[in-house]
């Protein structure tokens, strides 16, 4: 057995909990739960020098656990604020953007997070290159 599974074998059932206690619902606790150990398989050396083990572990899950609620709360939010501008909008235009929107999201995913980035989310065609790590020409 290797060091990581290992790692996973003791450690599993701490991440969730922990993650299930901060976020309340099993899918996403299980979500963050494989995030954690997806980041330890990345970084093989982040345990090094480590006194505590399970206690580092625990933190992690913890930080994550809090980036994921933040995360969908964010979410929750900016969806609310959308409805309330679509509310205030005419008719016509809400009814565009909404066919606008479901057009986007039959695309591939390259491409709908390029088109998200830029015309949704505001950011400017270098920054979305950025965000996606790809040229300015590839946006």
């Amino acid at each position: 057995m290797t060091d990581y599974e290992s790692l996973v074998r003791e450690h599993h059932s701490l991440v969730y909990r922990i993650a299930l206690g901060i976020l309340r619902r099993d899918a996403e606790a299980a979500d963050v739960t494989q995030d954690v150990f997806l980041d330890f398989l990345r970084r093989p050396g982040a345990l090094d020098g480590v006194g505590d083990v399970r206690a580092f572990v625990a933190r992690c899950a913890v930080n994550r656990a809090l980036k994921s609620r933040r995360g969908e709360a964010r979410r929750v939010r900016h969806e609310e604020g959308a409805r309330r501008e679509e509310a205030t909008m005419d008719p016509s235009e809400a009814m565009f953007r909404r066919e606008v929107r479901a057009k986007v999201e039959e695309l591939p995913e390259e491409e709908r997070l390029a088109v998200d980035l830029h015309y949704f989310q505001g950011l400017t065609l270098a920054q979305a290159a950025v965000a996606l790590e790809v040229t300015d020409r590839t946006v």
